[in-house]
């Protein structure tokens, strides 16, 4: 990694102007020669030259969740770093928020407070036994079928709407292949099926206010629908299941 700064050192020396570097570096950037995120606020003061090291600090992560993490639900503190990240020359802490906001960016983790995260890949899979009443008639129902479920497709939604997780004792409401949300005077529930003959994630949002219901299933279908653009090969068929009456099994596509 080097700093954007001295990047643009580097090009000036070769005569490239600056409104040249900017143009270098995207395109560097989309062959997959380096990483550089010049709109996300953590990450646009740094070049990261090799992918590797970006992604060997985020499994660093992902795999202390029988160590450092164990028993934890996801959640990850600042003060756990020097001890995940414990090479100081691969990994001086003065780049752990680099480092975080990466996390971030790949949908893996989002910041709880300043000093704590929640990384999703490491929720629990039990679910969570939530009391919501989910009338029929009154349920705005939607769900993705997939011939092929993208890997982390759930958890990469959880951290992408982490703002709208409904929060208990200040714990969220979210596991592994699920999340209760909450908007305003609506709130909803998200499951992900992963079985062998049913590959797809269901969505029952309810309340109060017709409004508010539709707006939150806006949100909801916004948030998936920025996810699948990541996955252009994947077959993705959407349906308004029927709610006459529970677990109706008819729908339109």
């Amino acid at each position: 990694f080097i700093q954007y700064s001295k990047y643009l050192e580097i090009c000036s020396k070769y005569g490239v102007e600056a409104f040249e570097a900017r143009s270098l570096i995207k395109y560097l950037h989309d062959l997959g020669i380096v990483l550089y995120y010049q709109d996300d606020i953590c990450l646009k003061d740094i070049v990261i030259l090799s992918s590797e090291w970006g992604t060997d600090a985020v499994y660093k992560v992902l795999d202390e969740q029988e160590q450092a993490l164990k028993g934890r639900n996801g959640i990850l503190y600042t003060d756990d770093l020097p001890t995940i990240w414990n090479d100081s020359n691969r990994y001086p802490q003065e780049l752990y928020p680099h480092l975080l906001g990466l996390m971030k960016k790949f949908q893996l983790a989002f910041e709880m407070s300043s000093s704590t995260y929640l990384v999703a890949e490491l929720l629990n899979n039990q679910a969570i036994n939530l009391d919501l009443d989910f009338k029929c008639g009154e349920t705005l129902s939607f769900r993705y079928e997939y011939d092929f479920l993208p890997a982390g497709i759930l958890t990469r939604f959880i951290v992408s709407i982490n703002q709208h997780l409904e929060t208990i004792n200040n714990v969220k409401q979210c596991w592994k292949k699920g999340a209760c949300l909450r908007y305003r005077t609506a709130y909803a529930l998200v499951r992900l099926n992963d079985n062998i003959d049913d590959r797809s994630v269901q969505i029952l949002v309810s309340g109060s206010t017709p409004r508010d219901k539709q707006e939150l299933l806006t949100i909801i279908r916004d948030a998936f629908n920025n996810i699948h653009t990541q996955f252009s090969q994947i077959k993705i068929t959407e349906k308004i299941p029927c709610n006459c009456q529970p677990d109706c099994k008819s729908g339109l596509t």
